[in-house]
Formats: structure tokens, C-alpha cells, sequence
């Protein structure tokens, strides 16, 4: 390893070789075992000496136990009541669990007090000894349902691990409070503090466990949050302590939502989050799931001195819409659901369906009350949630913490009213029908895609429901209703705050049509901040204060709304005034209320509220992604770039080869990094470029080539071609100004890149968060994305190219392709279109593909058969390939969809099913069916019947190909936009098609059993790295055995019809138990009848005893077999005697000796294999002691006998004890001696 500059961390060389290494299976990049075991070891001689730690050595005070505890959570409460939560609930005999008890010691105090005080200097083995803690790891067991259950994550850092922490997430532009108090408490207690505990405390409902919860936010990362954000500062530096985090369950501090409200679970999770110093928690929030909010007083006493009274008065005066509108409301809401369906994958319904019941709870919540004759207001949404969604329920019956806070709030603002107009309290009632807040969305579906269908969806609503109010929820919706439905930035992002809460004019028609209907299609708009953005940050007071003074407004303005209406009823012509007129007439009394107090005096503070929040918002701004970037480049750079050449012609062609014969005499040192410019190196300099696709530009292909000798060498070049004007970039001062994280910064930003995360872990290093925020890449057109840069995310493979469609028109489209994802810093990745797709080149042009079956690689980096799922990236691969004059090919994937699938059918049987769930269409699937891709190729294939064989035509050449032509199939033009296309390519278009798939769907059609053969493949051998190297690599076959139509049975999974549903597996320890069980009753059996002709023949029993076989003769000393054969002796003579006819026993017995040699005789002759197989098993003759299982029905002939003791015919010359029957197990076991 390199050795570490003076002026770097000394984790930084480390890192720049971990940017090199490849993600493993787990999230981030591990560093070595033997480095993993060094901090192992490390961390484990730390906490024995911090455990040891006695705390008493830093709190003394002697003081009451329970005294201390009733301060401790007066405190806690007080501190919560600052921030305007409810702490009524809050008692001490509710959190007896977690208080100090009258038996505490002063010892168990100091963990107290410091955990209140400075929660990171107490391990988890003193925080035991006040809690009650159960490690949750992958092992524990499924909480039980129903219950809330708490629980602390806690990640244990040295202090030069955390001073290293501290300083990487500095450079991030959140700017974490929690940082600067984690520096606090490191400068205090580093000196006598090992091991530093950050903690996250959290809650998570049964079956769910803790560690559930925390591998969860390990794969979402909290993109938004200082957990997040903590967790990826963990993975770039000590990946290990992210690994080995400890999750601990709090024992009794559970709820059951069924005995207790839920509001005790928020409680609880709230103190717990108090006691242990919040301010350097991993926890940004309060805690608990519904609104804690407590109104600001004054802000309460402004509104009731206003004395609304909309609430009461539209109660008793509203009435149900006419049945003109209600027709007319359920024909829209099924044009919603009908275009839903039709367009998938623009609105998700290819993922989940868009039900009638689902349009029945959007048109109730839709449908408004009316107050004389007019719809007084509706509730304008951004989007439906998915849970909401998933459950069918409405914005006020959902459980979204939006809905739960504006419910919150509104039944706050009715009880002012009541309280303003000395009437008594009222339950609001916010059910769909009973509502005069109607609420529809702008996206009712999952997507957010087509925003011009979204927006004339929500236009031609409005239409209909013809409100006097809007409320509009979140920037994006407001700026539609703002600009008219005409576009959608009719608010610009950084002043939309000022404006909440403005009442404004606005129209649902289009103003410079015919105009005829413009008077009426007006309606006041009132922007409101969405009520989700609560949920994260720190759920600031400015910020719910904004939220409820809104509304507060916006009650306001209905009232005079309704004095209006009502005074145009008094005097007979409502009906012929236009909603225009209304609206004016609005405005003019709220302007003119405005003037005079009390009402001068509420918008006073009202605009104070909303500065308040304006400058919070500006305080807390958050960048809205936290992925890694890679190396990327804005306008200003590209056209830097540029200036130092980029490739012309084509790869290999005598163009490409005469422009950079022309550039190679410009002699541009940048461009000379790697191979000098002198004369015999101008032909391997050229060469080393006649690979690049047109336009790719050549400094960054011989960037690539640049060997990474520090981890600053990538950046050093890459600002050394962009230095920047001025005194701290010249030439003469070398490379000593990137040192500088200030200059270095300059250039930078000057210079217009995007640096990625891996490529600089400096302590001193530039704010990579700010260089996203200042440079995202620059919408193109699409002549020129063809061969641009383009950044991919490490950790996804996604990648966002910005296209300028026209203008006004920039739209951005999302591809994924993690083939492409660089593995060093140095890597770039470059855009290019062909008429098989999209191809992403390295620097060297070279197209990153994925290899199919047989090393086969793929048409394209992103086939365009994959491009039916993402209409936007189509579009843009003909505008690219239009824009080149690239002929589109004539069978294109993307073609006119031969038919309308419609929506998403049933899904197939997965791999793992049991039972048929979910229930299938039978027997023909519905075309929107899963398996109805599946059902036309085995028609089509195998019309009577066949063998599917799954063995590719790469490892057996000549073979039936099978698995080929399936792919062949799903790849026809005419299943083209199939809601089910993706699902069967994605698990039969690889090298590793899922056979297991066919096994569970093909006998829903067709009676199919399955069989598997090992086959030698005939391309394929062991790697070297295997225990053959090189030697002939067997793979499994599975051949399906398909009968013809309608030979399918009816129950798939009953074992009797032994479909190819069952495993072989499975089919094998069934046939083994059967044959246990058959073996067992014979045995038994064998028993009863040996023991009936014992008792019927004792005399012939007498009479061989006193008959002495002569010595040497093979029946004198007969095995195991001689015993069973005598047993089947017994069974002859039985059924003799049944029979009733007279015979010799003596001669029977003496014939069954006869038998008993002879199978002697065969047994000597059995093959060695046998021999050794019976010895092991304990059957052969080398088994004297061990137990011996018996042949079943003991069938003379066989090859289970052996020269073995204790011949029931040579009793009277024996030695050795007679073998005794195990009843229980049914097997024979002999004993040895002398008796």
C-alpha cells in the first residue's frame, strides 16, 4: 500500500484502493478479512476496558432514586412541551419500566444522568443494567402481530474512528447539528472515553423484528435523513461497523395496539428519544406516528377573535350534489380507471391494478357537498400514497401522516370555532360522502408520468364540480392550478413559500379559446405547503405553525365565501352570476377586512409565520439525492472538452485515422499523459484512439489509460487541463494548489465538473454534495446525447439523461444498466445509440453488455425489447436516431402494438408455490394472463404432447434447444406490450433460465411430469480455480413429459398425480417413507406368524433340536438369511395347518435347511461392491455386532444374506447366543458368547 501524504487522513489511502474493489453481495465495500479481524479484535479490547469503566468515578451525587426519576421526567416533558407536543399522557406510572426503582444505586444514577446528558459515553453493557435489552439478530424469532415494539441501533466508534466520521459528513451540505455535537463530546471525553455509542432509537409493529427494520433502512439508506446519511458516511469509511451494528429489542416497553391506544406507543417512543440526548441521536425526528403538535396560542387566540363560523353553518345548510352531477362524476372517474388500464406503464398498473372498488372510494372522496346551490371548495392533492393505494382507502380514511395531521388540524380549527361562537365541540366527520372537504388527486395512480393527461384529467374535474375554493396541496400542484392547467410552472421552486396561503384568481378553461364559458370556469386557488413534508426532517414548529395558520386563512376566505353566496340568494340572483363575479366579490371583502382589527392583525402575523418558515427552509435545505455520482460534465465543460478533440468518423475508418493524424501534430500535451509524443509512438497513439465512437472525446479516453498512483492523481489531471485563470493556478506553482480545498473548490466549479464521491476522501476536500447541487447535467438535444457523457450511479447502475425534447420541454429519462457501473475512479461512461438499443462505452468506446446463455453477449447495453416498459425512452431513441439520420429497423421491438393487452392479468405460480394462489383462469388463461405467453407455446410446440427438454444448445450441441425457442417466443413481435413480456424475459433471457417456473405452471394445462439427467455439456469445463481444472462439467437436464389438450388434472399439487408441481426430491422421501412404512408392517407381520408357528410346532421344534446336522455341512452355521428362510418355513407350515393337511414336520423343517444352505451358496457369490455396501451398512458379515435390517418379507434369493450366527437349525450344536428382535425398530440383532 502506498505510503499516506502528510497532508491526508490516514484512511485515505485505504480508500482509494477500496474504490476499487467490486460491490459485494451486502450493501457497500468491505475492506480485507485480515483488516475486518484487526478492528474485531480492537473493538473487543476496548470494551473490556470500558466496561470496567466505574461510573461512580464521575457522579457522586447522592440523591433519592425515585425523587431523581420524577425530575427526570418533568424534565423530559418539559422539554417536549417547548416543542409544542402533548404531554397530558405522559406519566411516571407508565414508564415504571424505564425510571429508576427505590433500590437504584448511585451507580445505576450516573448512567442515568449520562445518558440524558451525554448518551454517546454509555456503552450498551451500562445501558443493560437500566434496561432491559434483547439482542434481535436474523435468528430471533417473529414478534408477535398487533404489538408495538421498541428498539435501539447502536453503532460503537473510537474516537479517531468518530473524529474521521465527523469530518467526512462536515463536507456534506445538510449540515448536521449532530455533527458538531459529536466534535463537542469528542473533545470533552476522548481523553478518558474508548469506545463513543451513537444510537438510533426506533419502533417496528409484530410479526416484524428490530433487525427487520434496520435492514431495511441498510438497502433504502434514508436518502433524506442524518441516518442516512451516517450510514453511507459509515459504508465509504468502516464498512465493517455498519456490518456489525448491534439491534437491540427494549423487553418491556411494548404495546398492543388492541389493550392500549396508539398514541402510548408514540409516548414511549418520544421519552426514549428525550432521555438520551436527542441533539446527537441518529434520530432527526420527535418520534411517534401521529401529530404531537400542540397550536401556538397566540396564533389560536388571532383566529378566534376572527369568529368564522364555516364549519356550523355548512353543516346544517348542505346539501348532495344533483344526480346531473353524480352521472357525470362516475363517468370521469371511469375514464380515469379505463385510461389507467390501457396505459400501464405510465401509471403503474402493470405492477398493481387500478380496481372498481379503488374507483369507488376516489369518486366518493371526489364528490362534493354543496352550500347553496355551489360547490364551495374541493381539495386539490399531489398524489396517492401507496398504502393508501395497496388498501383502497381514501386521504381521510388512509393512514398517511398527512392525512392524519390535516385531520389533526381541522378538528383544532372547528373546536376554535365552537369556542369563538360559545357552541359545543363538533367530531369532524372527514368520511367520503359526508365531507364538505372533497379531495382528488393530480396523480391518482402510482406513476408520475404523462403529466398532460394528469393535468386534463384534473381539468376536466374541475369542470364538473365547478368549485368556488381550491385548495391546493404542494408546489407542483399549485403550479398547475396557478398557470391555468396550461403548464406547470406557474410557481417557481424558491417562491412558492411566500405565496402559501395567497388567494388568487384562477380558470379551469383555456382564456385564449372562444372565451364563452371563461366567466364561469373561475375559482379562487389557495396554495397550501403539502402536509407529507412534515414526515421528514425535524417536524420544526415553524413549520406546523405554517401549516395550521393556512388553514386558518383558508377558513377565513370560505366564510366570506358563504356570506357572498348567501347574500346572492337574499336577493335572487345567484343562479346568473357568474362564479367570475363571486370571486371578485371574495377578494374585494378580504382585501377590505384586511384593513381593520382583528383581522389586520392575524395577516400581520401570518406573514411572520411564513417568513419564519421561509428562513427555516432555507436553514435545513437538503440536497434531494444522496447517490454517488459519477465523473460528469455540465455545458462549460463539454465545451472544454471539446476544444481538445473529439473522435471523427467512424471506429477504424480512414477519416478517424486522418483527424487524428491532424490532431497528433497539434502536439496537445493533455493528450499525451500516457503515451509520449514522439515519433514512434504516433501510430500506437492513434491506434490507441480508432476505437472510439464518433464524438467521444479523446482527453477523457486517455484519462482512462492514466494509472492511479495516489488517490488524488484522477483529480490532479483533471483540473490540471481546466486550471483556472488567476494567481492560484499557474502552471508555475505545479499541483501544490490542489492542496487547497478552497482553490481546489474554485477550480472545480469553474471548471464545470462533477466529481464523484469515491475520487477524493481528503480531509481538506472539496464539498462534493454542493458540486451536484451547482452542476447536474445539462439538458441536450438529442443530435447531441448521441456519444455524450453520462453519469452512473455506483451503487444501482441507474443512469438519468437529461434531453431537451423543444421548448419549454425538458424531460428527464431513467435507464438502468448495471454493467456499466464503473469500477474505478478513473472510469467514464459515454451514451450511445444503435438501432439495437442503447449502448453505454467506456473510455476506450467499448460497449458494456450483458452476457447471455453460452458467454452470448446481449444486442445492446439496454435492448430496446426492454424499452416497451418506459414509452419517454423510446421516444427518445427515434429522436436520437432521426437526429443521425439512422435508419430505424424494420422489425423494431418498439412497432405498433399489434393488440391492447389491457391490464396487468394474473401472475404465474412462483417457484416456491404450494397451492394454486393466486387463482388461476382456467382452463385457457385470459390474454392479460401471466401464462397465456406460456399456454400459446406449449399449443403451439407440443399440440399432442412431448418432452420439453431445459438443456441449452450450448451444452448440448445439436440438442432440442428448447429453452431457445421459448425465448424466440416471448420475444415475438406480437406479444409486444404484454403486462406479463418483462416477467418471462427477465427469468428466461440469461444464462440461467428459471426451469422451476415451467415445473409449477405447465401442469395447470397439460398433465406433466418431470425427470432429471446429468449431461456432460459439450462446450463447457471446470474453471481453473475448481477441484478439476478443466475436466468435463456435468449439468442437469430436466425433461418435462407433456401429454396432449386436455389431459390436465385437477388438483396440480396432490402427490397421487405426480406432477412435475412435486420435486423430485420430494417425490424421493415420500417414496422412502412408504417404503419404511410397507418394510415396517411386513416385519411385523413376519413376527406374528414366526411367533403363531413357534407355539403350533414345539414338538417338531423338539424333534430338530435332538436331529444334530454333521459338522462341516454349509447348513450347520447359517447366517441371517438361514433365519429368515426358516422364518418363511414357519409361514409354510402355518398355511399348511390352516389348510388342514397332514404333513411331516420334521421334513418340512429339514427342507427349509435345505433353503437356508442354498441361499448360503448365493449370498458367497455376491459382487464385492454389494459386500462392501452391506458390511457398511451393517447387513454383511463383517456386521457381527451391529443391528441387521431384515430384507422386506424376508423373499429367499436375495442379497441381503450372510454367513451369520445362530442358524435356527443348529440349536443343539451351537455356541453363540440366538440373535434377539428389536419389536420396537423391527431389526435383528445378535448377541456373541458362550451360553
Amino acid at each position: 500500500m502506498a505510503a499516506t501524504p502528510p497532508h491526508l487522513p490516514p484512511t485515505a489511502v485505504l480508500l482509494g484502493h477500496q474504490s476499487q474493489a467490486k460491490p459485494s453481495t451486502s450493501l457497500g465495500r468491505f475492506k480485507s478479512a485480515e483488516a475486518r479481524e484487526v478492528y474485531t479484535n480492537r473493538v473487543k479490547d476496548v470494551k473490556r476496558r470500558t466496561h470496567s469503566t466505574k461510573w461512580s468515578d464521575f457522579y457522586q451525587d447522592d440523591v433519592d432514586p425515585l425523587q431523581y426519576g420524577t425530575q427526570l421526567l418533568d424534565r423530559i416533558k418539559q422539554s417536549l412541551a417547548q416543542q409544542n407536543v402533548q404531554t397530558a399522557r405522559i406519566r411516571p406510572s407508565s414508564f415504571e419500566w424505564l425510571l429508576p426503582t427505590a433500590t437504584c444505586t448511585p451507580e445505576k444514577l450516573a448512567i442515568y444522568d449520562r445518558l440524558y446528558t451525554e448518551a454517546p459515553t454509555v456503552t450498551n453493557t451500562q445501558l443493560k443494567r437500566i434496561m432491559r435489552l434483547e439482542s434481535s439478530t436474523t435468528l430471533s424469532p417473529q414478534l408477535q402481530s398487533g404489538v408495538h415494539y421498541f428498539y435501539v441501533r447502536s453503532f460503537e466508534l473510537t474516537p479517531s474512528q468518530l473524529r474521521e466520521v465527523c469530518d467526512y459528513m462536515r463536507e456534506s451540505d445538510e449540515g448536521y447539528c449532530e455533527v458538531d455535537e459529536w466534535r463537542v463530546l469528542l473533545e470533552m471525553h476522548e481523553a478518558h472515553v474508548d469506545v463513543f455509542t451513537l444510537r438510533y432509537w426506533g419502533t417496528v409493529e409484530g410479526p416484524r423484528r428490530p433487525i427487520d427494520r434496520h435492514r431495511e433502512d441498510l438497502m433504502g439508506s434514508k436518502l433524506q435523513s442524518i441516518l442516512g446519511e451516517f450510514y453511507r458516511t459509515l459504508e465509504a469509511l468502516f464498512p465493517e461497523i455498519l456490518d456489525n451494528a448491534e439491534v437491540h429489542l427494549i423487553l418491556d416497553a411494548s404495546v398492543d395496539e388492541e389493550i392500549e391506544p396508539l398514541l402510548r406507543a408514540d409516548d414511549v417512543e418520544r421519552v426514549l428519544i428525550e432521555m438520551s440526548h436527542p441533539s446527537s441521536l441518529l434520530n432527526r425526528q420527535l418520534g411517534g406516528r401521529y401529530s404531537p403538535f400542540l397550536p401556538n396560542e397566540s396564533d389560536a387566540e388571532l383566529f378566534t377573535a376572527l369568529k368564522t363560523d364555516v364549519w356550523h353553518r355548512f353543516r346544517q345548510q348542505c346539501v348532495f350534489p344533483p344526480d346531473e352531477m353524480l352521472d357525470k362524476l362516475t363517468e370521469h372517474f371511469q375514464d380515469v380507471q379505463e385510461y389507467a388500464v390501457a396505459y400501464p406503464q405510465e401509471t403503474g398498473t402493470a405492477r398493481h391494478d387500478f380496481t372498481d372498488s379503488l374507483k369507488g372510494m376516489m369518486e366518493a372522496q371526489a364528490t362534493p357537498w354543496q352550500y347553496k346551490g355551489k360547490t364551495l371548495s374541493v381539495c386539490v392533492g399531489k398524489d396517492i400514497t401507496y398504502t393508501d393505494y395497496i388498501a383502497e382507502k381514501s386521504y381521510w380514511d388512509g393512514g398517511s401522516r398527512a392525512g392524519v395531521l390535516t385531520k389533526d388540524i381541522l378538528q383544532r380549527i372547528v373546536d376554535e370555532e365552537a369556542e369563538a361562537n360559545r357552541r359545543g365541540g363538533y367530531a369532524v366527520n372527514l368520511r367520503p360522502q359526508k365531507s364538505p372537504w372533497a379531495f382528488v388527486d393530480l396523480w391518482p395512480w402510482l406513476w408520475h408520468r404523462n403529466i398532460e393527461q394528469a393535468v386534463y384529467l384534473l381539468r376536466k374535474y374541475f369542470t364538473i364540480v365547478r368549485p368556488l375554493i381550491a385548495v391546493s396541496f404542494s408546489r407542483p400542484v399549485n403550479g398547475i392550478t396557478r398557470a391555468n392547467f396550461l403548464h406547470e410552472n406557474g410557481v417557481r421552486m424558491d417562491t412558492f413559500t411566500p405565496i402559501v396561503g395567497e388567494a388568487t384568481i384562477q380558470f379551469y378553461s383555456d382564456p385564449n379559446g372562444d372565451g364563452q364559458d371563461r366567466e364561469h370556469c373561475a375559482f379562487i386557488n389557495i396554495g397550501h405547503i403539502h402536509h407529507g413534508r412534515d414526515k421528514y426532517g425535524d417536524q420544526s414548529k415553524d413549520l406546523r405553525r405554517l401549516l395550521e395558520a393556512t388553514y386558518h386563512s383558508t377558513f377565513l376566505v370560505k366564510d366570506i365565501a358563504m356570506h357572498v353566496l348567501d347574500k346572492h340568494e337574499k336577493a335572487g340572483d345567484l343562479d346568473s352570476t357568474a362564479n367570475f363575479e363571486l370571486c371578485r366579490e371574495i377578494l374585494r371583502e378580504l382585501k377590505d377586512l384586511k384593513t381593520g382589527s382583528p383581522y389586520e392583525q392575524f395577516y400581520t402575523n401570518f406573514d411572520q409565520v411564513r417568513r419564519n418558515c421561509a428562513a427555516y427552509f432555507q436553514r435545513t435545505s437538503s440536497r434531494s439525492s444522496a447517490e454517488d455520482v459519477r465523473p460528469l460534465l455540465n455545458g462549460s465543460g463539454r465545451l472544454k472538452l471539446a476544444a481538445l478533440g473529439q473522435a471523427e468518423g467512424a471506429p477504424h475508418s480512414n477519416e478517424r485515422w486522418e483527424s487524428l493524424e491532424r490532431i497528433w501534430h497539434l502536439n496537445k500535451p493533455d493528450l499525451h499523459l500516457v503515451i509520449p509524443h514522439t515519433t514512434k509512438n504516433r501510430d500506437k497513439w492513434i491506434n490507441s484512439l480508432m476505437t472510439l465512437q464518433t464524438g467521444q472525446y479523446l482527453f477523457l479516453a486517455v484519462l482512462g489509460q492514466v494509472e492511479v498512483n495516489e488517490p488524488d492523481s484522477y483529480l490532479q489531471q483533471l483540473l490540471s487541463t481546466f486550471r483556472p485563470s488567476g494567481g492560484e493556478g499557474r502552471p508555475d506553482q505545479g499541483v501544490e494548489w490542489l492542496k487547497d480545498a478552497t482553490q481546489r473548490g474554485n477550480a472545480i466549479l469553474k471548471a464545470g465538473l462533477w466529481v464523484q464521491k469515491e475520487a477524493q476522501q481528503q480531509e481538506d476536500d472539496v464539498r462534493r454534495s454542493r458540486l451536484r447541487v451547482h452542476f447536474p447535467q445539462a439538458y441536450q438535444t438529442a443530435h447531441d446525447l448521441q456519444n455524450s457523457p453520462i453519469g452512473i450511479v455506483s451503487s444501482s447502475g441507474i443512469a438519468q439523461i437529461r434531453w431537451h425534447r423543444g421548448p419549454n420541454d425538458d424531460i428527464s429519462v431513467r435507464v438502468s444498466c448495471k454493467v456499466a457501473i464503473p469500477q474505478s475512479p478513473m472510469d467514464t461512461r459515454v451514451l450511445h445509440f444503435t438501432p439495437e438499443g442503447l449502448d453505454i462505452l467506456d473510455a476506450s468506446g467499448k460497449a458494456l453488455r450483458r452476457k447471455l446463455a453460452g458467454g452470448v453477449e446481449s444486442t445492446a447495453s439496454v435492448p430496446r425489447g426492454r424499452f416497451h416498459d418506459d414509452p419517454l425512452l423510446t421516444e427518445l431513441w427515434q429522436a436520437v436516431l432521426n437526429a443521425h439520420s439512422i435508419a430505424t429497423p424494420s422489425n423494431d421491438d418498439q412497432a405498433a402494438v399489434t393488440r391492447n393487452w389491457g391490464a396487468k392479468g394474473i401472475p404465474a405460480l412462483t417457484q416456491k408455490a404450494r397451492k394454486i394462489n393466486p387463482a388461476q383462469n382456467l382452463p385457457v388463461p385470459a390474454p392479460e394472463d401471466a401464462n397465456f405467453i406460456l399456454y400459446e407455446f406449449i399449443n403451439y410446440y407440443f399440440p399432442n404432447g412431448g418432452k420439453f427438454e431445459s438443456i441449452t444448445e450450448v451444452d448440448m450441441i445439436g440438442g432440442p434447444g428448447h429453452i431457445e425457442r421459448f425465448r424466440e417466443w416471448i420475444k415475438r413481435t406480437e406479444y409486444h406490450g404484454h403486462p406479463y413480456r418483462t416477467f418471462w424475459l427477465e427469468n428466461f433471457d440469461s444464462d440461467k433460465p428459471q426451469t422451476g417456473l415451467l415445473a409449477k405452471n405447465i401442469p395447470l394445462y397439460r398433465f406433466c411430469t418431470q425427470e432429471h439427467k446429468q449431461v456432460a455439456s459439450r462446450s463447457r469445463t471446470y474453471g481453473k480455480d475448481t477441484h478439476n481444472p478443466g475436466g468435463k462439467l456435468y449439468v442437469q437436464n430436466t425433461i418435462f413429459n407433456i401429454h396432449g389438450p386436455g389431459s390436465a388434472v385437477d388438483d396440480i399439487f396432490d402427490d397421487k398425480h405426480g406432477q412435475s408441481t412435486i420435486s423430485m426430491r420430494y417425490q424421493k422421501q415420500k417414496e422412502k417413507k412408504e417404503d419404511a412404512k410397507q418394510k415396517k408392517q411386513k416385519t411385523k407381520k413376519a413376527e406374528e406368524e414366526i411367533g403363531e408357528a413357534s407355539d403350533e410346532d414345539s414338538d417338531a421344534t423338539s424333534t430338530t433340536t435332538a436331529t444334530k446336522p454333521e459338522r462341516g455341512k454349509k447348513g450347520s452355521r447359517g447366517g441371517g438369511r438361514g433365519q429368515s428362510l426358516a422364518a418363511e418355513g414357519s409361514k409354510t407350515t402355518s398355511r399348511k395347518k390352516k389348510k388342514a393337511q397332514p404333513v411331516d414336520e420334521a421334513a418340512e423343517l429339514r427342507g427349509a435347511s435345505e433353503v437356508s444352505q442354498a441361499a448360503h451358496k448365493s449370498s458367497t457369490s455376491t459382487e464385492p461392491k454389494k459386500r462392501k455396501a452391506e458390511d457398511e451398512t451393517g447387513s454383511g458379515p463383517s456386521a457381527q455386532h451391529k443391528k441387521v435390517k431384515p430384507d422386506d418379507g424376508y423373499e429367499p434369493g436375495g442379497d441381503d444374506g450372510g454367513e451369520e450366527p445362530g442358524d435356527e437349525t443348529s440349536i443343539g450344536r451351537q455356541r453363540r447366543k440366538p440373535r434377539r428382535r428389536n419389536v420396537r425398530t423391527g431389526e435383528a440383532a445378535f448377541r456373541t458368547g458362550e451360553q
